[in-house]
């Protein structure tokens, strides 16, 4: 393995498995032969990310190194809320008859959740994230109440690009930038 950044390689590890989770899962939802589409990209985007963090050197600086205490602390407990969100909203979903929405609201607490592990973690890369997931999440939830059935589970595919983009990001070289005048 490449030296350095091992909390970014952390990082995208989580990502990459959490997106290909949600890519896996909910491609289903979208019609044939996208569906198909979005898993190879899915896989192919998972193993660019694990071969990354496995020979790459991030190209952007991150954490390096395990979190100190206190940060751990902050993290378990915005992980425990995110956790609790996901249960207690679930059951409040399913209790009012949207129980196919619970999938948008993972990926609306998974998005939220990301803000304060930004300031925790010192990763403004998080932040980002989580507005994406969030907007993912929205807009499949308009999409559903406008009468788009599959809009959950495509949505939620989407967010698992989303996140394997996001885990691949950090080994990307950065982005140039127009000078303006």
């Amino acid at each position: 393995m490449a030296p350095g950044g091992i909390g970014t390689r952390v990082g995208s590890a989580i990502g990459a498995v959490g997106g290909l989770s949600f890519v896996l899962v909910n491609a289903g939802a979208l019609p044939v032969p996208t569906d198909t589409a979005a898993r190879v990209l899915g896989a192919v985007g998972f193993l660019a990310v694990l071969a990354a963090v496995v020979l790459g050197t991030p190209a952007r600086p991150g954490p390096d190194g395990p979190p100190r205490r206190g940060q751990q602390l902050r993290w378990a407990l915005t992980t425990l809320a995110m956790l609790v969100a996901f249960v207690a909203g679930a059951a409040v979903l399913r209790a009012v008859g949207y129980p196919d929405l619970q999938v948008l609201w993972v990926v609306l607490v998974v998005g939220v959740h990301f803000w304060p592990l930004a300031a925790v973690l010192r990763v403004p890369l998080f932040r980002r994230l989580g507005l994406a997931l969030v907007v993912v999440a929205l807009a499949g939830g308009v999409a559903r109440f406008a009468g788009w059935t599959p809009a959950a589970g495509s949505a939620a595919t989407v967010a698992g690009l989303v996140l394997l983009g996001f885990a691949l990001a950090p080994w990307l070289p950065p982005g140039r930038t127009r000078a303006r005048g």
